[in-house]
């Protein structure tokens, strides 16, 4: 079967037919052992410390905050990957589908795998939650960091959470999306950004170390909304990728889709400040004084 079209299949697979086999575990297993030996073939090469690198170019690694457009501005980067002959890297989708830990988990497995998995030159490793420790040379990368106003990612977040996340593959990450979806439901909006607060803030926190490092480029999430062709631009002179075109005018026309509203909507808003919108004035307030922290050191003035 063609290479293309094992990866189709085992797309299929895994995103329409894996939610029916939860009860049925072993074609449940089945199905993401086949999504990750078709789908992640250099990701598990990557982590077993063997790289192929097809261009002497600084690799990019891609830090962001979890809800500031990451899958959006992963696919940029990959399709820029491609027109640029280096490699894209998806370790999070990876982990997702297998027991392989997440590598900006905060743990001792994280750090060892992060020692062998990367390459300074020749990849895109995109996108990445949280910081991840144990990278080597780290100052040898184009590293992007783009967040959002915290009280937005955690508006954002909730209604993730309790409605739109893809359920990953590897059963014990689905069984505790599940347990904080069944949590985000009962308890609501303005108790559910509470009790994430200190948990995002303390990702604020970790990244702070790479504000002071010269090869690390801050954008956000606002500044890519009011002006996405000049953010283009911006990222792709600092990492130094380039697009094709007709990629560029496909990735511009995507970036104007207006959002739906959907609840069950990976694209259910758009426009900054909608914590504003969605949680009551009092939750408004507590969110801003409990994350002041992460407001101030990222520019956010703390406005209600």
């Amino acid at each position: 079967m063609d290479r293309n079209l094992r990866k189709s299949a085992a797309r299929l697979l895994g995103n329409h037919l894996l939610p029916r086999l939860d009860r049925i575990r072993p074609l449940h297993r089945g199905v993401a052992s086949l999504v990750t030996a078709t789908q992640f073939r250099t990701e598990r090469r990557s982590a077993r410390g063997v790289h192929r690198p097809r261009v002497d170019r600084p690799s990019v690694i891609h830090f962001s905050i979890n809800k500031s457009a990451t899958q959006f501005v992963k696919r940029i980067l990959f399709a820029a990957a491609h027109d640029t002959g280096l490699i894209p890297v998806n370790f999070s989708s990876y982990a997702a589908w297998s027991s392989t830990p997440y590598l900006d988990a905060d743990n001792d497995a994280a750090v060892e795998l992060a020692h062998r998995a990367f390459c300074p030159i020749g990849h895109v490793y995109s996108p990445f939650g949280g910081l991840v420790r144990g990278i080597n040379q780290i100052d040898s990368y184009r590293v992007l960091l783009l967040v959002r106003d915290p009280r937005d990612v955690l508006t954002s977040e909730y209604f993730s959470t309790a409605f739109s996340h893809p359920l990953p593959g590897s059963p014990l990450k689905r069984k505790l999306l599940l347990e904080r979806r069944a949590i985000a439901k009962s308890v609501g909006i303005d108790h559910y950004v509470q009790l994430r607060a200190e948990a995002l803030l303390r990702t604020y926190r970790s990244y702070k170390s790479l504000l002071t490092m010269d090869n690390v480029l801050v954008t956000n999430y606002e500044g890519m909304i009011a002006d996405f062709q000049g953010w283009l631009d911006a990222i792709l002179a600092f990492t130094g990728l380039t697009l094709a075109p007709a990629r560029r005018v496909e990735i511009v026309n995507e970036s104007r889709q207006r959002a739906n509203g959907n609840v069950r909507s990976k694209r259910r808003q758009v426009l900054p400040g909608d914590h504003v919108r969605q949680l009551k004035p009092a939750t408004v307030r507590e969110l801003t004084s409990r994350l002041e922290e992460a407001l101030g050191s990222f520019g956010y003035p703390p406005f209600i």
